[in-house]
């Protein structure tokens, strides 16, 4: 049974998921069908996501047996919890989100890595209001571009310990806790959004961790010309 029409139809059991050379067990707790219906998630972008398991089951099977971590889906903004029950073969969902993992403390797998190479405004404004939440003001610094494009763009030209006074009005300051955290796979995972002339508008902190780990250039949404 496919993993979408055993959620509709609101079995509680376990489904198998993955090609059959990389197959998972995935026990569904009552717990995760009621937050599927309550948090208005689609069943089927959670069969989606459960479907892409296997895509990341090298990361996932490294999931001590008891230990807990997040699926998440940036292109459907949805956000699965597991238990690691057999590392490589069971596991079982706990928790749906239709969001970002909110805790902050267990691990992150991400699937679906792959970004499209051009955006709209919009769909670059709510990229960044998932991975940086609230501040300055983020919708204007965007808005004012209507199209937006992914490129690899040098370090050396991004606005960086800068003495120029920052057009958005902000105060630039360099958490180090948070980019102690900051690693290459999440610089990679998440692009930063620069204006025209330099401006980081998204991802300060992953610039400064790739300039300080000797990385030339960086994944960026800027605008289209």
């Amino acid at each position: 049974m496919r993993a979408s029409e055993f959620l509709i139809e609101g079995q509680i059991g376990r489904l198998i998921v993955g090609p059959p050379n990389n197959q998972q067990l995935i026990v569904v707790g009552n717990h995760a069908m009621d937050q599927t219906i309550d948090r208005m998630v689609l069943p089927s972008d959670v069969d989606r996501v459960l479907k892409k398991l296997h895509t990341v089951s090298d990361k996932i099977s490294q999931i001590e047996t008891g230990h807990k971590f997040w699926v998440y889906d940036p292109e459907l903004d949805v956000a699965l919890g597991f238990r690691s029950v057999q590392p490589g073969v069971k596991y079982k969902l706990n928790t749906v989100v239709g969001d970002r993992p909110y805790d902050g403390v267990t691990p992150v797998v991400v699937v679906n890595e792959t970004i499209l190479s051009e955006a709209s405004a919009r769909k670059v404004l709510q990229y960044i209001k998932r991975t940086h939440g609230q501040g300055f003001d983020i919708d204007r610094s965007v808005l004012t571009h209507k199209n937006w494009e992914l490129k690899s763009v040098p370090v050396s030209t991004l606005k960086l310990d800068t003495e120029e006074p920052d057009p958005y009005g902000r105060v630039n300051w360099i958490d180090p806790g948070r980019l102690a955290d900051t690693d290459i796979d999440y610089i990679r995972q998440y692009p930063i959004v620069v204006d025209s002339n330099g401006w980081i508008i998204d991802g300060n902190h992953r610039a400064t961790k790739a300039r300080d780990l000797g990385l030339r250039t960086i994944q960026a949404w800027v605008p289209a010309n």
